[in-house]
């Protein structure tokens, strides 16, 4: 990815790993969107890359025009032509914005539909109000510790009474 911008000043270079890193930031905020899920095909360096946004997403160049693809998995119940849709739209704002390329297309795979567990809802527990006298009664029950406490005696090791060897060899003691 050359990414090569003449400003009067010198060039700049933007590498793949940050585009693919704006493509998946600015993918994973749509609603619908679960996931972006490794794109499938013989790409080597994005099987060896530890950056996850380089394996799930990729970014071709040519001529100054930047193509994405990128695959995802959508929430149950979402209509997939809007995800899709709002996908598309989310990625080439947030790419043309923050680099100023030009984005040609951003092509969407949705690989699946899976369903999305809600977290209930948090229930207030019922606050119950204690009164200063009765606070100060459970301070009253309760029990000292003692200052030393007391330990176990340890008993005396005792020799084993017989030897045997292990499974590589080793003699020991049983």
């Amino acid at each position: 990815m050359d990414g090569t911008y003449v400003e009067g000043l010198g060039n700049v270079r933007i590498a793949e790993e940050v585009l693919a890193t704006i493509v998946a930031t600015a993918a994973m905020e749509v609603s619908g969107v679960v996931a972006l899920i490794p794109r499938s095909g013989p790409d080597i360096k994005g099987l060896l890359s530890k950056k996850v946004p380089a394996r799930n997403v990729r970014v071709t160049e040519q001529e100054g025009q930047v193509t994405i693809e990128l695959n995802i998995n959508v929430q149950f119940g979402k209509k997939l032509q809007e995800v899709a849709l709002e996908l598309q739209t989310a990625v080439k704002k947030a790419v043309e914005s923050m680099t100023g390329m030009t984005v040609e297309a951003v092509h969407v795979y949705i690989a699946n539909v899976v369903t999305v567990e809600e977290p209930a809802p948090a229930e207030e527990a019922p606050v119950e109000e204690e009164t200063a006298e009765e606070a100060a009664e459970e301070i009253e029950e309760v029990e000292e510790i003692p200052a030393e406490p007391e330990l176990p005696v340890l008993e005396e090791p005792t020799e084993p009474e017989s030897t045997g060897t292990s499974f590589f060899g080793n003699a020991f003691k049983v």
